[in-house]
């Protein structure tokens, strides 16, 4: 089912002209308003993804750096010249952000190579450079659930805000990163909106691989989107009720109150079976309640632990 279909089964179902362009635009706004709500039913499987990014080594610069391009290269005008290649180009805060970099401390001038060393017309102005210490994730996570050095083998801790700022108040450290903490949303237009991470100690290698699990969301849906099928986002068992929810919120605008108690009631018909539906991806596998200090490493499914009073007779 593409998103055009169902606003237009939407329509249909409220008895309204699914070809008036008001009425498909308020339809596409219901339909993103009902994702978010399936979104929030259950854990679902289908909004688990994994990302990864590269360690980089941040340059801030002066001047454009809007024609900075991801994968060419950059390089002062030294006889020996310093190199990188260049990961991104953030023209809002002027960092460049590289990898595999020389051992050439970069000064003056910096320009835009090609892989192949033909000069580019783009130019800058070196200031300084630090190792990176923020990382922004894809803009589609939710909630962020775990990292590993994927390069090194190695797992990554989640430090709360206090301890992550006892660890390094002057936030100067370098070295193999070991703990992480959410430093927030960023607000500029560099990465609008995504959620940064802040890594301990700055990771003092490049070009490392951080691979990370996340609980995404349903990004709102456009015009042009319409084509798109929305498989993409949500499993078919689940796009009906986008259109029953859609439906009841249409009907209740319309003051159609028996109406959208019928599509209320179909839409959770069809959440519940694609809750059922989400408890079986792992197969006939059963769980069991298990204590914490098997998830620990420590002891087994079978132990048992007094809480309270006493074993002794």
């Amino acid at each position: 089912m593409t998103l055009s279909e169902a606003m237009t089964m939407a329509l249909d179902r409220a008895g309204l002209n699914s070809s008036t362009s008001t009425y498909k635009n308020q339809a596409r706004s219901y339909l993103n308003i009902v994702a978010k709500r399936i979104a929030g039913q259950a854990r679902w499987w289908w909004l688990n993804k994994t990302g990864t990014f590269r360690t980089t080594r941040q340059l801030t610069v002066t001047g454009e750096i809007s024609g900075f391009s991801e994968g060419l290269l950059v390089k002062d005008a030294q006889s020996t010249q310093y190199s990188a290649t260049i990961e991104e180009a953030d023209n809002t805060n002027k960092f460049i952000y590289v990898y595999s970099e020389n051992s050439v401390t970069p000064t003056g001038t910096l320009t835009e190579y090609t892989t192949a060393g033909v000069v580019q017309a783009d130019t800058c102005t070196f200031v300084s450079r630090q190792y990176t210490q923020v990382y922004y994730l894809a803009a589609d996570v939710l909630v962020p659930i775990n990292f590993y050095n994927e390069t090194n083998g190695e797992s990554l801790t989640f430090q709360g805000y206090n301890r992550f700022d006892q660890l390094d108040p002057e936030r100067d450290e370098t070295g193999d990163v070991s703990d992480i903490t959410v430093d927030g949303i960023d607000v500029t237009a560099g990465h609008p909106g995504q959620i940064a991470i802040r890594f301990h100690p700055a990771h003092s290698t490049t070009n490392e691989t951080i691979r990370y699990r996340y609980l995404s969301y349903i990004p709102d849906w456009t015009e042009t989107d319409d084509t798109t099928e929305l498989d993409r986002w949500i499993p078919e068992q689940l796009q009906s009720a986008l259109v029953f929810g859609a439906s009841e919120l249409y009907m209740q605008e319309k003051g159609d109150d028996e109406g959208a108690m019928v599509n209320r009631a179909l839409y959770a018909e069809m959440l519940e079976a694609g809750k059922e539906q989400n408890l079986r991806i792992w197969g006939n596998r059963k769980w069991r309640r298990r204590p914490m200090t098997e998830w620990l490493g420590e002891g087994s499914a079978f132990d048992f632990a007094v809480s309270e009073g006493s074993l002794s007779a």
